[in-house]
This record gives C-alpha cells, structure tokens and sequence, in this order.
C-alpha cells in the first residue's frame, strides 16, 4: 500500500469505512 494510502485510511474521516477508503485509495494512488 502506498504512504499516501496509510494516510488516507488512518484519518479520522476513515475511521469508520476504512475498507471503503481503501478502494478509493486504490482509485487515486
């Protein structure tokens, strides 16, 4: 996973759909 994405999926706003973060992390990283 890209340190882009870690950051994306540790913030607060991902907290509670951070499987859903992460497809969106895959969409822009």
């Amino acid at each position: 996973m890209h340190i882009c994405c870690l950051l994306f999926v540790r913030s607060s706003m991902c907290s509670y759909v951070s499987q859903h973060c992460i497809w969106l992390c895959a969409l822009h990283c």
